[in-house]
């Protein structure tokens, strides 16, 4: 078949799949599989998986359809993309569709609310999600549309190696939304897939080199002389030049060597994502999710607020509360929101009748915290100043915003909380409630089994309690006395960093620990008692501002006082906090009315970890309990761990020098099958050095009309043109094929001499870049990024 039938679509009964295109779509469904993996860190694995996955295979065998029928790239690409609007038409909108497939004006209606779902699922949600539909649809058709873009970006334009900078960029964009340990196996699988892909695009270029004899290669070029410059006469473009199987392989051993030091040493030493660096400061985030350690464990204590109080003592802050408990971990709750108002933000809090309520005002400012929470006090009834981004969960009384904007927020916040006397609260109820717990299954549920310790202990330790309060006052008496330790270290290992049943479990027997671990205990034996609880992750109270003249109502919030701590719902009073964490906090404690009357200040109290009767803590290099007197000092003289920023700058500095060796790995081979006369190589070697410095190379451009442009800029001496030029020339149309005439010396110093002498033209800083970055590891000659016109 000529030339021009062979760029004609076919007819149906014509179709065949083009040589290598079912391998490759297969390569990139299991490397785009290999790049999801990752993210069910972040949203649970479900059958939206599957779905996804569906809708991939089914658009890149679209692909290879539409390229056995001979359809121009154009043509591939909107076919692909019907057959991605069909498909998840069908299978999520089908009752909105004309015949089940074709979208109507209904189809984008129910489509923006499966967005707005998954958007807010995602905003509200800590991870890992468990997907609803919205969300599912969402993935599922996301994964369709990247199908197209690495089915276009491997098969179509044949870069597998940017594609592969695709792959391993969605591989770790899970990783920066959730730190976690790193996955090897992943990891290995993920190279495994991009290393196939290069190999067979390598391979199947080979072939292809390898079968252009010189009675076919006159079959697809105009032998005759141009009679005009330019592309209309054009002959085909050179054959690539076959790489050899041990170098091919060696590359690929290259690259996953490089890949593996990268992750295995390297990535350790980054530092975490929690904290930006910054000229003296750094801008702090909060995980919701009980995933505390980290932030707890940075080496670098930051002012992130201040708080102004009406009240006789700083307040708690929370951001948010934690009722959902799988047995892993505690997830955040989640609700309806409603936009910020002034006064009518919050519902107002309901009491028993006699339960005195104490109206406070306290003003936070946000100097260094980057979050969609925003620390208040609780219970909220009110606030004022913030802008439209944000809106309240009334139900938990937290306010959430829908990017993570809270840095520099300035807001007042209007609280009324409940104070009971010690006798109020021993007459009410936290095992048999109705309200706002009683709503709420999630906050007295459990799953199972339960470890056997975890109950027994509750109950012996709380055996004497003639109350459900006293209940509770005698467990957070038990985790606050001399049987436990404050430890951010002990054990590490395990999964000792998480809130699960097993790390309570290993906590209760260790007797070592952080504030998760007493909240997560306490909340937990809480429920064993019939009791409803939940988890709120939030601020210590601040420290009395340092600064000379500071408002004696004014206080400092650092970030190594991120907390959490549990709350108990009491009948007719509300949501009680109680302070089990050792060494931290003021325990909880009403008192009695005959002492101190109704309106007593009970919970929290201004008292600091300083202040407190139980010895300092040691963080990691961050005492908790400074003193107002060294604070500042204690700031000042920080010092930063210079590892983590030395593995960063080692890490990028091998990370930039990776594209350089691959090109010059890449010469070094076309140079060695040039020197053993295949006029191919030298060729391509001559092409790619004309791509690197930002020519354009089409596949409709012949040999002779390339030279001629060559030779034209004016620094590219012509005899060493003549050589390359003649060799290519005889090897396509020559009876020898692919080699040059022992002409082999000769071709592979002209084509390393072209190099040297297009390079010499650039600019030192564009020289540097064709070296450091070269364009030709992207753009193949002759492929739609190479240039469709002679430049």
């Amino acid at each position: 078949m000529s030339a021009p039938d062979q760029s004609r679509p076919r007819s149906l009964s014509q179709w065949r799949p083009r040589p290598g295109d079912l391998v490759l779509a297969g390569g990139t469904l299991a490397a785009l599989f290999a790049s999801l993996v990752p993210i069910l860190r972040v949203i649970s694995l479900g059958w939206w998986m599957i779905v996804a996955l569906g809708i991939a295979a089914l658009i890149l065998a679209t692909g290879v359809f539409a390229r056995g029928m001979r359809l121009p790239a154009v043509g591939v690409a909107v076919a692909e993309v019907v057959v991605w609007i069909a498909v998840v038409t069908g299978f999520f909108f089908a009752p909105t569709a004309i015949l089940l497939v074709i979208p109507t004006r209904a189809t984008v209606d129910a489509a923006s609310t499966a967005i707005s779902s998954a958007l807010e699922q995602i905003q509200y949600g800590s991870a890992p999600l468990s997907p609803n539909l919205g969300l599912s649809i969402v993935m599922a058709a996301l994964t369709g549309l990247l199908a197209i873009v690495f089915d276009h970006v491997v098969v179509t334009a044949r870069m597998p190696l940017l594609a592969a900078v695709g792959f391993i960029a969605l591989s770790l964009a899970p990783a920066i939304a959730v730190p976690a340990d790193f996955d090897p196996a992943a990891f290995v699988f993920l190279a495994i897939c991009i290393l196939f892909l290069i190999r067979t695009d390598t391979q199947l270029r080979r072939e292809q080199a390898g079968t252009v004899p010189g009675p076919v290669a006159r079959s697809w070029a105009q032998t005759a002389p141009p009679k005009r410059s330019g592309p209309s006469w054009a002959a085909p473009r050179a054959p690539s030049a076959p790489p050899t199987r041990s170098s091919t392989t060696a590359m690929a051993a290259g690259i996953g060597a490089i890949g593996l030091v990268v992750a295995l040493v390297l990535t350790p030493l980054l530092p975490s994502p929690g904290v930006h660096a910054g000229f003296g400061s750094a801008a702090v985030t909060i995980d919701a999710s009980l995933r505390l350690g980290d932030d707890l464990r940075r080496p670098v204590d930051t002012e992130v607020l201040t708080v102004r109080t009406s009240g006789a003592a700083a307040p708690y802050l929370r951001v948010a509360t934690l009722s959902d408990f799988s047995g892993t971990d505690w997830q955040p709750d989640a609700g309806p929101v409603w936009p910020v108002e002034r006064t009518s933000s919050f519902e107002k809090v309901q009491v028993d009748k006699g339960i005195a309520l104490m109206k406070t005002t306290t003003t936070v400012n946000i100097l260094n915290l980057s979050t969609r929470w925003l620390p208040v006090p609780y219970p909220a009834v009110g606030v004022a100043d913030l802008g439209a981004d944000w809106s309240v969960m009334r139900d938990n009384r937290t306010i959430v915003g829908s990017v993570n904007t809270s840095d520099g927020q300035a807001y007042e916040v209007t609280t009324q909380v409940p104070n009971p006397t010690s006798e109020q609260i021993r007459a009410s109820s936290a095992t048999s409630v109705d309200g706002a717990a009683a709503d709420e299954p999630t906050t007295s549920t459990l799953p199972e089994p339960v470890p056997a310790l975890i109950g027994q202990l509750a109950r012996e330790v709380t055996a004497g309690a003639a109350t459900d309060y006293d209940a509770l006052l005698d467990l957070q008496d038990w985790f606050r006395g001399p049987d436990f330790t404050y430890s951010l270290t002990a054990p590490r290992t395990g999964g000792f960093d998480t809130s699960g049943l097993a790390s309570i479990d290993a906590f209760l027997q260790k007797k070592e620990g952080y504030c998760i671990h007493f909240a997560s205990a306490f909340a937990v034996m809480a429920r064993i008692l019939g009791m409803h609880s939940r988890i709120v992750v939030g601020y210590l109270p601040g420290m009395a501002s340092a600064a000379v003249g500071a408002d004696p109502g004014l206080y400092t919030v650092m970030s190594s006082q991120l907390h959490a701590w549990p709350e108990v719902y009491f009948q007719g009073i509300g949501w009680v906090p109680f302070e089990p964490t050792k060494g931290l906090g003021t325990p909880t404690a009403f008192n009695a009315a005959i002492a101190n009357g109704p309106g007593a200040v009970n919970r929290p109290t201004p008292t600091s970890p300083s202040q407190s009767a139980t010895p300092k803590q040691n963080l990691g290099g961050n005492k908790l309990d400074e003193t107002n007197a060294n604070r500042g000092s204690a700031a000042a003289a920080a010092t930063v761990n210079p590892a983590p920023w030395i593995g960063a700058a080692v890490g990028l500095l091998i990370a930039a020098m990776v594209p350089g060796l691959i090109g010059l790995l890449r010469r070094r081979r076309l140079l060695a099958a040039a020197h053993e006369e295949n006029a191919a190589a030298a060729w391509t070697y001559l092409q790619e050095a004309a791509i690197d410095i930002g020519m354009s190379v089409p596949a409709s451009e012949s040999p002779r009309a390339f030279a001629a442009r060559l030779g034209a800029l004016g620094f590219v001496h012509p005899d060493q043109l003549a050589v390359l030029l003649n060799g290519i020339e005889r090897a396509s149309y020559g009876r020898g094929g692919l080699r040059g005439q022992w002409q082999g010396e000769a071709m592979a110093d002209a084509a390393a001499s072209v190099r040297t002498s297009l390079l010499s033209s650039l600019s030192p800083s564009a020289r540097w870049r064709a070296l450091v970055v070269p364009r030709s590891l992207f753009v193949r000659p002759g492929s739609v990024y190479a240039g469709g016109a002679v430049a």
